[in-house]
């Protein structure tokens, strides 16, 4: 097993250098150890930098730890919290380098992972550091890491909203959120600051200076994934947060919409493209994956936020569309409320504008996922602040969520087509014989 990431407070990197330092100015190598939490999400929170020991070898060529002394140390830690574990140890290649473990450094990590499995290893150079685990193939694999102030306590960090959020529930829920621009702002903004632990954004376009004025980044991100910079302010605020991007187009790539989709407890559809709308709408309904979707029309005049949940008898995202054009009748949600996808337009409003649907969307998203059930699941938002809430059922038919009855009424449809087509063709021959005979009497 390996870590998906590595968090340390700043001082404990600092005292880590100064060790690695100490024995650097002599061309010597050295180490420490470090004991932590193994959080669910595979985040390594290390708790305990631990010096080398008094019986520790070091050359210019390799570094042997004291392990009678991290042994005791351990213990010592272990009867005042049980939950804390030994991840790994540390060392120094005292010379400016790209860290990278030795073929001894890989035998050594294999070794401890006889024992524990989920042992990584740490390599510093004079000017860097870096954390490594081992693949399918038992080569290094590095793993990231994020230094946090010294001050960071996870309890602390959600104390005020403890109680309303849930916070083991939530640690535990996977969110995929399926876009990376204004509106996904407003979402990861607000998810940012709850509990959650396990995200997949995904985007394909880079981050350009158009896009500064509407979004969570700015100049000094330009040409970046939008995913990264959504990654990087999610575990600024939440650095037990792992946050996968992913950066592909997910029109083009249905297998890897399915997988994702597969992976999630909800998906946020916030990239207002109303193909990629229908087509996650599909994997959710296939696979049973609720889901929030939302979008702003021209010039912010009006704005929605909608969510699926397959517990409910309530309507997917194209009984409210009616995207399938078979689908399609007169007492469509469409014609209803005045909504119609393919009506969202670029210009869509101020960041102001797009930022409360972006919040209402994460609301959406936190009921599902903390199961509570509301009597609406469609909000309409106007510019002028006014509200309209609407309970949507399931729309008879729907060619997504009822597909059989769809098909049927689509069979039946055609049947009567072919009937009538066949009348048709049998009136024109009946006709045109009966003209020739009239030739004939006369």
């Amino acid at each position: 097993m390996n870590a998906v990431k590595v968090i340390m407070t700043n001082g404990q990197y600092n005292t880590a250098n100064r060790w690695i330092g100490d024995y650097a100015k002599d061309g010597l190598e050295n180490g420490y150890s470090y004991f932590g939490y193994i959080h669910e999400n595979k985040v390594y929170e290390i708790k305990k930098t631990i010096p080398a020991g008094p019986k520790a070898e070091r050359s210019e060529i390799s570094f042997t730890t004291d392990d009678v002394a991290i042994k005791t140390a351990l213990e010592k830690e272990l009867q005042q919290d049980p939950k804390i574990r030994y991840l790994g140890e540390n060392h120094s290649h005292p010379w400016k380098s790209e860290p990278h473990p030795s073929g001894i450094d890989v035998n050594q990590l294999l070794e401890a992972r006889a024992k524990r499995p989920y042992t990584i290893i740490g390599i510093h150079s004079l000017n860097k550091m870096k954390f490594f685990g081992l693949d399918e193939n038992e080569n290094p694999i590095e793993i990231p890491y994020q230094i946090v102030p010294d001050s960071f306590n996870e309890n602390r960090r959600i104390s005020r909203i403890e109680e309303l959020t849930g916070n083991e529930l939530l640690a535990k829920k996977k969110v995929v959120v399926l876009g990376g621009g204004s509106l996904s702002c407003g979402t990861i903004e607000s998810l940012a600051g709850t509990g959650l632990r396990n995200f997949i954004i995904g985007d394909m376009d880079e981050f350009s200076d158009v896009n500064v004025i509407r979004h969570l980044g700015d100049f000094y991100d330009l040409e970046e994934n939008k995913t990264e910079i959504l990654k990087r302010y999610i575990e600024s605020h939440n650095p037990l947060a792992y946050v996968q991007s992913v950066k592909d187009d997910f029109l083009k790539n249905r297998q890897l919409l399915r997988a994702v989709v597969e992976w999630a407890d909800i998906v946020i559809a916030s990239s207002g493209n109303p193909a990629l709308n229908y087509q996650i709408n599909i994997q959710c309904v296939k696979t049973k994956t609720p889901a929030v979707f939302g979008g702003i029309y021209d010039k912010a005049e009006s704005a929605y936020a909608f969510y699926y949940n397959p517990a409910e008898t309530r309507a997917c995202f194209d009984c409210i569309f009616g995207l399938a054009s078979a689908a399609i009748d007169s007492n469509t949600i469409t014609r209803k409320y005045g909504l119609d996808d393919g009506e969202l337009k670029q210009a869509q409003g101020m960041f102001a504008d797009i930022l409360p649907i972006g919040c209402m969307m994460a609301k959406m998203a936190l009921w599902v996922m903390m199961n509570q059930k509301k009597e609406f699941n469609l909000v309409r938002y106007y510019n002028d602040l006014k509200v309209e809430r609407f309970n949507v059922p399931q729309k008879k038919r729907c060619a997504t969520c009822d597909y059989e009855n769809w098909l049927k009424n689509e069979e039946e449809i055609r049947d009567i087509e072919n009937e009538k087509f066949i009348v048709k063709k049998f009136c024109k021959i009946f006709h045109r014989k009966l003209m020739e005979k009239a030739k004939i009497v006369f």
